[in-house]
């Protein structure tokens, strides 16, 4: 029972207050009271269903906790010591290229780079901007370059991002004083590359640059830095991995704006590989120099040259102009710089030696000579009447001598370059003399390295084109014609090849039968690198010695007579090849010396040349040099 104990006062009827002490009255609330006890009963099903919620959040809050830990542990343990201690890069030292007599083709200048880290900079973006307006004046760079530069850089909060590269070590001091006091900003110890033999050697050897959005998606996997610079032509870039070495790294306290205290831990970097190449400087810059002066003499802008050793595919020399300085790229161009090299009509930036693809004119004839000896068409001492040309029912087809070159066989058909001699082996008469046809024709030419790429270590590489019935009537919705099978005899029409499969094809003759696979690569530090047969007998010695006999006659008293003035043996082969009716045809020559046993194949392509003298005038100086000078 539950009792409440209360004060009155007890009043008399005399409506005077009484003196007696006031009387307790109990007031009990028994009725409000339950007798019973309450019991509050769960069933067993909604006992579980709680277990069951209760067990599923506890198993995704421990998950989440070992995800936090285990997965994301390193990022968020970095995060937070981000605030006091980085881990900083030391950039290797990128290897050397030397040329095959030891003399050195770049170099490594030491300088400093002036890089931005995201996550020191101010938050507020007017304070931001302050800083993007004070490091303009000490770079030279607009504010708002350095700015997107930041903000478009696809890297975490601390990595560095590269504003400046290539600052020397003499320009240095003041900028580094001043530095010191603007947050996120550092400047990083590194290297350049110098090109100290120019234009020469721009397409062969390539430049280091930074990276573009496009590099970094294909670097960031091959544990490379948005900041690191790469090979982006050229040799540099077909052997970035060789030459980038290994960098070095050292963990570095820093204070609360990044600026560093201390270092803590080092590792230092590994040097990479120096590579020595086959090429010639001297030959080099011999070949570009020769073709410089003969393109200036004929009104003309474009050329390209190829020297190897037939006796292990090595590269001696590799010209393309008109080119370009390639220490300009090492900072990177501006936009405007870049248009000005990209749009300009004569495409400087193109490496017309390995990657030009043009009608191979004449110099095919060579080839598709082997390949008549090989299949029994025709025979070194089989002869046809050359009249001037070849006429098959209303269809004409001329030669280049008016007149005709007279009794010819294949010795005088190759000296001599008769087209009619070359018409008949190659597509026959249409009546009784059944020639080699389009298919053994493209068949031999494939032996000889054309319609695919060489394999040659150089990036862009062309593989030229060899056309077939089955493609003309794909692509220009045409019959194949008997005129097309000429066309191909001679390297007209659509025969496309570049300089690079010229010098390969030629050497084939000039090594008595071996095909190598091009290459610059001679030595990797200590590592002697030899060369790669593809194929040790494309044709046989009988068919090799008997082209071989007609490339000698060009040179005695053929097309390319003039060299008979040269203190060395030689053989080889001209060509013009057409392209256009509104433009003079490119000038080919390709020539291996000395003939007894060949040390160099040389191929000259100029375009627009108009005829192969000029081509056979800049063989004939080259040679004329190198038999001099020729260790």
């Amino acid at each position: 029972m539950s009792r409440f104990w209360g004060l009155t006062d007890d009043v008399s009827l005399s409506g005077r207050k009484d003196k007696m002490p006031p009387k307790k009255h109990e007031v009990t609330f028994d009725r409000f009271a339950s007798h019973a006890p309450v019991h509050f009963k769960l069933s067993s099903r909604r006992v579980i269903l709680f277990s069951l919620v209760l067990i599923f959040f506890l198993f995704l809050l421990l998950t989440r906790t070992a995800y936090l830990q285990l997965v994301r542990g390193e990022y968020y343990q970095s995060m937070a010591e981000g605030n006091r201690t980085r881990i900083e890069h030391i950039p290797a030292i990128r290897g050397g290229l030397y040329d095959r007599t030891g003399k050195q083709l770049v170099k490594n200048i030491p300088s400093f780079t002036v890089v931005a880290i995201r996550g020191d900079l101010p938050r507020d973006e007017g304070e931001k901007r302050a800083v993007f307006e004070k490091l303009s004046a000490l770079l030279h760079i607009d504010a708002q370059e350095l700015l997107e530069t930041v903000d478009n850089a696809p890297v975490s909060n601390f990595e560095d991002i590269p504003l400046k590269n290539k600052i020397p070590y003499d320009n240095a001091l003041p900028i580094l004083l001043a530095i010191e006091d603007i947050p996120g900003i550092a400047t990083r110890e590194s290297f350049y590359r110098s090109y100290p033999y120019g234009e020469a050697f721009s397409h062969l050897l390539g430049y280091v640059g930074v990276m573009n959005q496009s590099d970094w998606e294909l670097y960031r996997a091959k544990d490379y830095r948005y900041s690191d610079r790469i090979g982006k032509t050229g040799l540099e870039k077909q052997y970035e991995q060789q030459l980038r070495g290994v960098d070095g790294r050292q963990k570095v306290e820093v204070n609360a704006v990044g600026k560093p205290l201390d270092v803590i831990d080092t590792i230092p970097p590994q040097r990479g590989d120096d590579l020595t190449l086959s090429i010639s400087i001297d030959l080099q810059e011999k070949m570009y120099s020769v073709l410089e002066n003969i393109l200036d003499d004929i009104g003309q802008d474009k050329a390209a040259a190829i020297a190897l050793d037939p006796r292990n595919g090595e590269m001696l020399a590799m010209v393309s102009l008109p080119s370009f300085d390639n220490n300009n790229f090492i900072q990177g161009l501006t936009s405007a710089q870049y248009s000005a090299l990209s749009d300009d009509p004569s495409v400087p930036l193109f490496n017309r030696a390995s990657s030009g693809e043009y009608p191979s004119g004449s110099t095919i004839k060579p080839i598709i000579a082997a390949a008549a000896l090989e299949e029994d068409i025709v025979s070194p001492s089989y002869s046809v009447y050359s009249s001037g040309g070849l006429e098959i029912g209303a269809w004409y087809f001329p030669d280049w001598q008016a007149g005709g070159h007279g009794r010819t066989n294949l010795r005088k058909a190759l000296a001599e370059s008769v087209n009619t001699y070359f018409y008949l082996i190659g597509g026959g008469d249409n009546d009784s003399f059944q020639g080699l046809g389009v298919d053994r024709m493209k068949e031999y030419s494939k032996k000889f390295g054309l319609s695919y790429t060489t394999g040659v270590d150089f990036p862009g590489e062309a593989d030229g084109f060899l056309p077939s019935p089955e493609w003309k009537e794909e692509a220009k919705g045409e019959r194949w014609y008997l005129g097309d099978t000429y066309h191909f005899a001679i390297g007209q029409g659509d025969v496309l090849v570049t300089p690079l499969q010229i010098s390969s094809a030629f050497s084939v003759f000039a090594n008595g039968g071996t095909l190598y696979t091009p290459h610059f690569l001679r030595q990797q530090n200590q590592d002697r690198k030899e060369g790669v047969v593809v194929n040790d007998q494309v044709v046989s010695k009988e068919t090799i010695n008997a082209v071989r006999a007609g490339l000698r006659d060009t040179v005695i008293y053929g097309s390319a007579r003039s060299l008979g003035v040269l203190p060395i043996s030689s053989a080889g082969k001209t060509g013009t090849s057409q392209f256009s009716s509104l433009k003079d045809p490119h000038a080919w020559f390709s020539v291996f010396a000395p003939y007894e046993n060949p040390e160099i194949v040389l191929t000259i392509l100029i375009e627009e040349g108009e005829t192969s003298n000029v081509s056979v005038r800049a063989a004939r100086e080259i040679l004329e040099w190198w038999a001099e000078h020729r260790s």
